[in-house]
This record gives structure tokens, C-alpha cells and sequence, in this order.
């Protein structure tokens, strides 16, 4: 029951992560702030004010883990010194990753004939982070690291229990929020990965377990689906909506995303995994502002 209410609180959480912009918007609307696509300075705030609020919730849903995590990070051996030294080495270890990912990724796209460029989430940061370097800053280097560690990692592993599932839908969410808006399948991911962990830790037999866990995936496959024929009339409309490039952008994207949940599950502290996020962000956004 637990962890049932903790997959509810998470799921009212992300829609208001993906609802906060449009939130902030009618606000600053009501204002006489009207936001435009072409008006890239008051995106930077509309995007910052988005994550504060988004970060206060987070704040008091996980006060409790990040002051328990802080007193343990304290206590352990060598303190700061221990923490640099890992936070260094788990970048790293992420940029080794990123760079596999990303060689996988072209070859994938070499072999289907797609063009692989910069995912359109990336090219909207690039251009945005020039016109409001400091905002941009602010959201990407600090923000953006606390708000998507204590939601995607430390509110999804208090959901769901088991370790490699923990993983594996941490990553997924994780990527896929970055390159697609589609919530249905979001919910179904976190849904399935909440109803597997929770039959695996189950008293039925394996036997059970394995059947119980094929027909939830069936289950989520069959309203995914009814879901597509619903909105786009049918499959191959919805196949050919999709765009390759982001696609195979994803990719780079899950496996950050897998390793981060890993990192977590290993260390059971999310300052962790909140350090090695904003220091690659960090450095990304250097990069960025010295183009």
C-alpha cells in the first residue's frame, strides 16, 4: 500500500513537471507576460521558474532522504575528500558511456540510412544558453540536476523496490522524457516496472511470476496500442510521426539514465548521483558558452 501511494504521489509529480511551463506561463499571462516560441530570454525564466517550483515539491517529498543522505555522506571516511573523488570518477565513467552510447547510436543510423544530427532538445539549449547564458546556467547547472535526480531516480526508487527494474525504468523515463511528450506511454513504463517489482517480491511461485508478468506486459502493450489507434487512427500513422533522429538520440539518453540509476542503487545516496549530474552539466555548459 505504501509504495502504491508512492507510484500515485510520483505520477502527480511529473504532471507537474510537464504542466509547470504551461502553469507559469498563465501566470505571468495574467501579468501581461505573454510568451511567445521566438522569445528565447523569457523561455530561460519560464524554464527556471518551471523547475523551482517543480524542485519545492520535490523538497518536501524527499526532506526526509536528502537529510538522511547528507548525515550519512558526513559520517563517511574521508567526507568531502571520498565524495570529489567519486563524483570525478563516476563523470568519467558517464563520459565513456555517453561516448559508446553515441558510437552505437550512428551505427544503428548508418545501417538504416538516417541522418543523425543534434536532438531538437539540444539545439533549443544551445540556442537558448547564448541568448540567456545566466538563466540558462542556473537551470542546467543546478536546477535541472536536483529536480531530475529526486524525480527520477529517488522518487522512482521508492516506488519500486527491485533493484534491476529500479534501473531499467529509471532509464527509460529518464530518456524518454527527454525526447518525446508522450505521457501515455511515460505512465505505462512506470506502471509496468511498479506491477513487476511487486510480483517479483511477491509469495507466488515462479511459475506465477512469470506468468503474471507476461501478462502485464501484454496488458500495457494492448493500451499503448489502443492508445495509437485512438489518437492517430492507426499504427503506421503513429510509426511515421515519429522522428528517427530522436529516436536513436534516446539512446544516448537511456543509457545515461540506466548508469545514474545505477550509481544510486550502489552508493544508496543521492547526493551521489545530484553531483555527477551537475558536474556534467557543468562542464557541457562550458562547452556550450565557449562555442
Amino acid at each position: 500500500m505504501k509504495r502504491f501511494k508512492e507510484l500515485l504521489l510520483f505520477i502527480v509529480t511529473v504532471s507537474l513537471m510537464m504542466l509547470s511551463g504551461v502553469i507559469i506561463k498563465n501566470i505571468l499571462a495574467a501579468f501581461g507576460i505573454v510568451y511567445t516560441p521566438d522569445n528565447y530570454y523569457l523561455y530561460s525564466i519560464i524554464d527556471l521558474l518551471s523547475s523551482l517550483l517543480v524542485i519545492i515539491v520535490l523538497f518536501i517529498i524527499h526532506g526526509k532522504t536528502l537529510y538522511e543522505d547528507f548525515i550519512k555522506l558526513k559520517k563517511e571516511k574521508f567526507g568531502l575528500l571520498k565524495y570529489l573523488g567519486l563524483i570525478a570518477l563516476g563523470y568519467l565513467l558517464l563520459m565513456n558511456l555517453e561516448t559508446v552510447s553515441t558510437i552505437i547510436s550512428r551505427f544503428i543510423a548508418y545501417l538504416i540510412q538516417v541522418d543523425m544530427n543534434t536532438s531538437d532538445n539540444q539545439q533549443k539549449i544551445e540556442t537558448i544558453i547564448h541568448v540567456s547564458p545566466i538563466y540558462m546556467a542556473i537551470s542546467a547547472c543546478l536546477l535541472a540536476p536536483l529536480e531530475e535526480e529526486l524525480l527520477f531516480r529517488a522518487s522512482i526508487r521508492k516506488t519500486i523496490k527491485n533493484k534491476g527494474v529500479f534501473i531499467a525504468v529509471s532509464g527509460l523515463f529518464f530518456g524518454l522524457m527527454h525526447i518525446t511528450d508522450n505521457f501515455i506511454l511515460l505512465l505505462l513504463i512506470m506502471i509496468l516496472g511498479f506491477a513487476i517489482s511487486e510480483i517479483y517480491y511477491s509469495k507466488l511461485n515462479k511459475k506465477n511470476k512469470i506468468l503474471l508478468s507476461v501478462i502485464s506486459i501484454v496488458i500495457s502493450l494492448s493500451i499503448f496500442i489502443i492508445s495509437i489507434l485512438i489518437f492517430y487512427g492507426s499504427i503506421n500513422a503513429y510509426i511515421y510521426s515519429l522522428n528517427p533522429n530522436e529516436i536513436l538520440n534516446g539512446i544516448t539518453y537511456v543509457c545515461l539514465g540506466c548508469y545514474l540509476a545505477g550509481v544510486y542503487v550502489y552508493t544508496d545516496n543521492i547526493y551521489y548521483t545530484i553531483g555527477i549530474h551537475m558536474l556534467t552539466n557543468s562542464v557541457a555548459t562550458i562547452m556550450l558558452l565557449l562555442k
